[in-house]
């Protein structure tokens, strides 16, 4: 998409205000963590250290982390961090289940997202089943072609899949601190 990557921690700080999401790898947040995340090339396994990437919050100020799962037992573990070990005070969190370890917005059908606040847990989408109208979609499954359709959506030409849609303002409603109505 031609977004710009961040080079440094203060590079980051400084995008935040910007019309894009800021992106800064691992190896300049966390340098000794992406260390242990890079044993998974040699151990071929991942390890502890891929979940507490996923419940990091690096930020002084509190934030909303947007967290996945990939295994059912994953969630349980990490609902249960969330609601009994997470610091409150850090900011909230949405969880819902990921492809390959990362968070998705499946333009098919809503994933179900979680929300914790002050420790509680609260279902803000549904887990969606197979829809019967399939918005338009990418011609591929490659890079290039997701970035283009992408870059269509954001500039309107062609429209928001009502699965994204429905995330989107359930996110939107959290930031604006009324998550029941979205």
């Amino acid at each position: 998409l031609g977004w710009a990557l961040s080079g440094t921690a203060q590079e980051a700080q400084a995008q935040l205000g910007g019309p894009t999401p800021v992106f800064i790898p691992i190896e300049i947040l966390a340098p000794q963590m992406a260390g242990l995340l890079a044993c998974r090339r040699i151990l071929g396994v991942r390890s502890s250290t891929h979940t507490l990437v996923k419940i990091l919050q690096p930020f002084r100020q509190p934030a909303l982390r947007l967290s996945s799962y990939t295994h059912p037992e994953y969630l349980e573990m990490l609902g249960e961090y969330f609601t009994t070990a997470a610091p409150v005070d850090r900011g909230d969190a949405f969880l819902m289940r990921g492809t390959e370890g990362e968070t998705v917005a499946n333009a098919r059908r809503a994933q179900q997202i979680d929300w914790f606040h002050a420790g509680v847990r609260t279902t803000l989408v549904e887990k969606q089943g197979v829809v019967d109208i399939v918005p338009d979609m990418p011609p591929g499954r490659d890079a290039e072609s997701t970035a283009r359709w992408i870059e269509a959506v954001l500039a309107g030409r062609l429209p928001v899949p009502p699965a994204i849609a429905a995330q989107v303002d359930r996110c939107a409603a959290v930031a604006k601190g009324n998550p029941i109505e979205g």
